[in-house]
């Protein structure tokens, strides 16, 4: 497989080259010296794409040759060798000058010129390659119409009569296609982006094997994808929620939207292969929320343990400069910080028991029980998390009743292992 971790290490929204550059020079500064920077960048790196461009294809240097491929396409049969020039050559751009599989076309055009000249008949190849499914529209990719076309396992199928005449149609249409087809004269929109389908089958199997990795590491279905896309640092987000869309409408994964601490956090959730877990359940949420207390806990524990240290140091040295009343308020000082910070080891344990719980008793009806009592508390965090110390002091009362659910569901585990063995 392709080490496409190379492919797109300088990315931006979509991967512009124009944001790519000015973003590393400019922060919207208007300064006449900024921006004949950024445009003495761009012209540069435009002229060294059209050198390699030059140097893959030689032949480009005559202006006779260049007229002929950079002339108009209408789709007939002797001038399909435009379209194994363009693809090999737009498959080449996207490698080495976009670096991922997405692309505007204002940039795919921009980029394409030679000697000043645009090639006037990629509009119409880039039609053709969208219904070839070669490179395709963004906005295409993820309709229902392509999905039924090239994904029809994964979507209701119409009626049988339907379905068979919609497959005649759809045969005579594409023996017909090469002899009816006229493009027409409207340019597209500049800002759609086109998708290299090759390049883009690779990441989603790149992200989906990433995804997988995370899922047996934290051992839950459910992962966000803040944690997903720091495993994946050479493409954007946007890029990467692209991947997630399609694989979401494949049933390969969910892609879904949740609250935690009163915000809108993206999540995935990996089916590997089991459609029948193809929704959300309370028990993904909640797991999705208890991690994240139990990592808010984690964070605030470091910070007193690093006081703690601190304080352990002004004590040893307010000892040996014989000032012990000092020592002693800074020791009172100390132990107030410990007890916190006991109190937070303590109630985090409470929670990594409590996940546990819900994790080892999947289809376990005392799971329900757990589930409840956790949507509960974590709805108590999220109302009070001005005050993270406010917050932790609910979690602390509640802790004796989730040991109690934590007994409870083990004695009914117990119950059914002494049923069973007096049923044999």
């Amino acid at each position: 497989m392709q080490d496409i971790s190379k492919i797109g290490k300088r990315s931006s929204t979509t991967n512009s080259f124009s944001n790519s550059i000015s973003g590393s020079f400019s922060k919207s500064n208007s300064t006449a010296t900024n921006s004949i920077s950024i445009t003495s960048k761009l012209t540069n790196f435009k002229q060294e794409n059209e050198r390699k461009l030059i140097d893959r294809y030689p032949f480009l240097d005559d202006p006779k040759q260049l007229r002929t491929y950079y002339g108009s396409f209408d789709n007939h049969p002797n001038e399909y060798y435009m379209v194994d020039f363009w693809k090999d050559l737009l498959e080449f751009m996207y490698e080495s000058s976009f670096n991922c599989f997405a692309a505007k076309l204002e940039e795919i055009y921009d980029l394409t010129k030679i000697k000043g000249k645009k090639p006037i008949g990629l509009p119409n190849i880039i039609k053709k390659f969208n219904a070839d499914n070669i490179f395709v529209f963004q906005k295409d990719l993820l309709s229902d119409e392509y999905f039924q076309k090239y994904h029809p396992d994964v979507i209701p199928k119409a009626s049988m009569i339907g379905s068979i005449v919609g497959s005649i149609g759809s045969n005579l249409y594409s023996y017909f296609s090469s002899y009816i087809y006229k493009p027409t004269d409207i340019e597209p929109n500049l800002e759609d982006i086109l998708i290299n389908i090759k390049l883009f089958k690779l990441y989603c199997n790149e992200i989906l094997e990433h995804i997988e990795l995370i899922s047996r590491e934290t051992d839950s279905q459910v992962i966000t994808l803040i944690s997903l896309l720091n495993n994946i640092s050479y493409l954007t987000e946007k890029n990467v929620e692209i991947c997630l869309q399609y694989m979401h409408k494949l049933k390969k994964l969910i892609y879904f939207t949740t609250k935690i601490d009163s915000r809108d956090i993206k999540c995935i959730k990996y089916l590997n292969g089991n459609y029948e877990d193809a929704k959300i359940e309370d028990k993904d949420t909640v797991i999705l929320n208890l991690q994240h207390s139990i990592d808010k806990l984690d964070r605030k524990e470091n910070e007193i343990h690093e006081v703690m240290e601190d304080l352990t140091i002004k004590i040893k040295e307010n000892l040996i400069k014989n000032q012990r009343d000092k020592a002693k308020n800074i020791l009172k000082k100390k132990k107030l910080y410990e007890a916190k910070y006991n109190e937070y080891c303590n109630m985090k344990l409470t929670l990594e028991k409590n996940l546990l719980d819900i994790k080892s008793n999947e289809g376990n009806q005392m799971t329900k029980i757990s589930l409840q009592e956790s949507i509960k508390t974590i709805k108590e965090l999220q109302l009070q998390n001005k005050e993270f110390d406010q917050v932790f002091d609910i979690m602390r009362n509640n802790r004796e009743d989730l040991q109690d659910i934590t007994n409870t569901v083990k004695d009914f585990n117990n119950e059914e292992i002494n049923v069973i063995i007096l049923i044999i």
